[in-house]
């Protein structure tokens, strides 16, 4: 027999159907995920189109919110913390041979990202540009 799914993290807050635009925008989920072959879990997630525009609130920046984030998972114990944030729709997420991880984001009028991750810093989205400057 084969065991059951285990969960190991669950994103918050449960994100409720927007009442303007589009009511749920997966396509701005990203959610790509990468696994260094140890005991952590990348995940890459996107900010569903939460970015003050198409929604009330910019989750990305959002500390309390796990979207837009690049967010670390223990396999073994489920505990999780956010890396970076401020992401838009990461479309992949790698870890090269030095243990580094890069993400790649779907940027907003050919905005594109590649980004190398670096702990605790903020790559800007909507803050820095909204693919406008």
């Amino acid at each position: 027999m084969i065991a059951p799914w285990k969960i190991l993290f669950e994103s918050n807050p449960c994100l409720p159907l927007k009442e303007t635009y589009r009511a749920l925008e997966g396509h701005m989920a990203g959610g790509r995920i990468a696994f260094d072959g140890q005991e952590t879990l990348y995940l890459a997630s996107g900010d569903y189109h939460w970015d003050g525009m198409y929604a009330p609130a910019a989750l990305a920046q959002d500390e309390a919110a796990d979207y837009g984030k690049v967010i670390a998972i223990n396999v073994f114990s489920g505990n999780a913390e956010q890396v970076s944030r401020g992401h838009r729709n990461t479309q992949g997420i790698a870890i090269d041979n030095s243990g580094s991880i890069w993400v790649t984001e779907q940027g907003v009028r050919g905005g594109d990202e590649l980004n190398l991750i670096k702990k605790g810093e903020n790559y800007g989205w909507p803050d820095a540009s909204l693919g406008t400057k």
